[in-house]
């Protein structure tokens, strides 16, 4: 936090100070703490003792909490005060679960505590605030879809090592097994209920670039997407996950080519029925192949482009099926 002296005098500007010091924003831990107080860890880590500067408090909070976003602050006082940028909503729709957002808007403070977010609909009756926050829903859900992906049991246990490693628990506080929250101290920053907002795919892509989202944010890029992708395992156990019905033959076949076998001349390990080009169904990672088949329905003609990545050898065939002919 930089030095805020000299600070012009302003009675005024002092007072204000005070009063948000000492009553809404005492430490959650504090038997005067407010259940819908603003959670911000430079504050509860350095200003919540009566012994300390409480202008420089004040000042932390002013840039913190976007007050000065509403309320032009003199021209004297501007130059110490750290405006802070709101989260990025583009394409919200496809990192956050619409449920959350409706739960969210209706009772920000009481869905993830330690929010900086007003309750903007306070006052209204309910019917009026119900109708904004569904209008509002809908405009943020249009900007995308949200991904769900199977969870990967085995990643978990990686990702509770990187939680604990990196630092994560020094913000957040201590996780079970599970990822459920275990302990919180009172400069934690509580995470809220991920599993009701995120899905993994979007929880990983924030934690490998979370300034991308919070351009002010206080949390640093500490991991690479590989391990982005297992801490959010781990924080998302059990999360419901509703998987798409199954359109793809699958056959898993055993063994070390250096180039593309017959498949038609060799006996699968294993076959089924699969929903999408799923590897997971792989019984290990190395010295294995698989094959899919289905069918791709095209509803208008054009031309299309396919593109088919792999590491140690891959071949895509289409057929085209129209009016009971077949061609290669």
């Amino acid at each position: 936090m930089p030095d805020a002296s000299p600070m012009p005098s302003s009675p005024c500007r002092y007072r204000v100070v005070v009063l948000l010091t000492l009553t809404a924003f005492a430490a959650p831990g504090a038997a005067n703490a407010r259940a819908d107080a603003p959670v911000i860890p430079g504050f509860e880590r350095f200003f919540t003792d009566p012994r300390t500067d409480a202008a420089k408090g004040g000042q932390l909070l002013l840039g913190e909490l976007n007050c000065i976003s509403c309320h032009q602050p003199e021209t004297a006082q501007a130059a110490y005060l750290l405006r802070r940028q709101a989260p990025n909503l583009d394409g919200i729709g496809a990192r956050v679960k619409r449920s959350f957002l409706r739960k969210f808007l209706t009772d920000p403070h009481g869905v993830k505590p330690g929010t900086a977010m007003p309750d903007v609909f306070a006052g209204l009756g309910e019917q009026e605030k119900r109708q904004k926050i569904d209008e509002l829903v809908h405009f943020l859900a249009s900007t995308g879809s949200l991904v769900q992906e199977r969870p990967e049991v085995k990643l978990a246990t990686a990702g509770r090592d990187l939680y604990n490693r990196v630092g994560c628990i020094a913000c957040h506080g201590t996780r079970d097994a599970t990822g459920n929250a275990e302990k919180l101290l009172p400069t934690s920053v509580p995470l809220g209920d991920l599993k009701a907002k995120y899905s993994i795919r979007s929880l990983a892509t924030f934690l490998e670039k979370p300034l991308h989202v919070r351009p002010s944010g206080r949390m640093p890029s500490l991991l690479n997407a590989k391990e982005a992708r297992e801490v959010a395992q781990y924080l998302l156990q059990g999360i419901p996950y509703d998987a798409p019905p199954p359109n793809l033959n699958y056959a898993y076949y055993e063994g070390s080519w250096d180039r593309l076998p017959d498949f038609d001349k060799m006996k699968p390990r294993a076959s089924g029925k699969a929903s999408g080009f799923d590897l997971s169904l792989a019984r290990r990672q190395n010295d294995m192949a698989m094959t899919f088949e289905g069918y791709l329905r095209i509803d208008r003609d054009g031309e299309y482009r396919v593109h088919l990545t792999s590491d140690d050898g891959s071949k895509l065939f289409l057929e085209r099926f129209a009016a009971g002919r077949q061609t290669q």
